[in-house]
C-alpha cells in the first residue's frame, strides 16, 4: 500500500505530458540467487593486501549479520540483504508485471520498459535476463 502511494503522489507532481523514469532490482532475474552470493576471491599478489582483503570480508560478515533477519518476502516483491560491494543492504527486488500492476494501480497508464542493454522488454511478462529493468511511465 505505502508504494502504490508513494507512486500517485509521483504521478501528482508529474507536469502534463510529463514521465517518471526508474530502474528497480528484478526478482525474476534467472541468476538472482547467484548474484546474492559473495564469493570473495583472496588477492595473492601482496601479503598484506591479502591480510587488508581478510580483514574486510570479516567487517562485510559483520555488516550483513546485523541486517540478516531484516529481509522480507512479501509474494511479489521482497527485500532482501544485499551484500553487493561487501556491504550489508536492504534492497528491494520486485519482478516486471508486479512493478506494473502498482503503477497502473497509482494511476500510470503508458507504461514502457527496457533491458539494461536498452532493448525493449513487454512490462506485463516476466523478464528474466536482467537484474535491473528501467521503466518509464506517465
Amino acid at each position: 500500500a505505502g508504494r502504490v502511494a508513494t507512486l500517485a503522489a509521483v504521478r501528482t507532481v508529474l507536469r502534463p505530458g510529463g514521465a517518471f523514469v526508474f530502474s528497480f532490482h528484478n526478482l525474476d532475474y534467472a541468476r538472482l540467487s547467484d548474484s546474492l552470493r559473495v564469493r570473495p576471491r583472496p588477492v595473492w599478489r601482496e601479503p598484506l593486501e591479502f591480510v587488508w582483503g581478510l580483514r574486510r570480508r570479516a567487517i562485510a560478515r559483520k555488516r550483513r549479520a546485523v541486517l540478516k533477519d531484516s529481509a522480507v518476502d512479501g509474494g511479489s516483491y521482497r527485500i532482501l540483504n544485499d551484500d553487493g560491494m561487501n556491504h550489508g543492504l536492504l534492497t528491494y527486488y520486485t519482478g516486471l508485471p508486479a512493478q506494473t500492476a502498482l503503477l497502473r494501480a497509482a494511476g500510470f497508464t503508458d507504461i514502457a520498459a527496457v533491458a539494461l542493454d536498452g532493448s525493449p522488454v513487454d512490462p506485463d511478462r516476466p523478464f528474466t535476463r536482467d537484474y535491473g529493468i528501467h521503466v518509464r511511465a506517465s
